[in-house]
C-alpha cells in the first residue's frame, strides 16, 4: 500500500513539473496555444493531489489567464 502512495506522489510531482514547463516553454520561448490545455491539464491532476502546492496554483493562474479563462485563472491566483 505504501509503494502505491509514493507512486501518487511522484506522479502528482512529474505532473507538477511538466506542467509548470510547458506553460514556461509557452510563456518564454515558444506562444503556441496546444501547449496551454497541456499544461492546464497537468497542473489540475497534481493540484487534485496536492492542493497547497503554490507553484503549480500561479502556473494554473497563469495557463488559464493565457487561454483567456479569466475566471478560473483568478481563481486558481486566488488560492495561491
Amino acid at each position: 500500500a505504501g509503494g502505491g502512495r509514493l507512486g501518487r506522489a511522484a506522479a502528482a510531482e512529474a505532473d507538477a513539473a511538466l506542467g509548470i514547463a510547458l506553460f514556461d516553454w509557452y510563456d518564454r520561448h515558444h506562444r503556441l496555444p496546444a501547449y496551454l490545455p497541456q499544461a492546464a491539464r497537468r497542473l489540475r491532476r497534481a493540484l487534485a493531489a496536492d492542493p497547497d502546492r503554490a507553484d503549480a496554483l500561479v502556473a494554473l493562474g497563469r495557463t488559464l489567464a493565457a487561454m483567456d479563462s479569466t475566471a478560473a485563472a483568478l481563481g486558481a491566483l486566488g488560492q495561491a
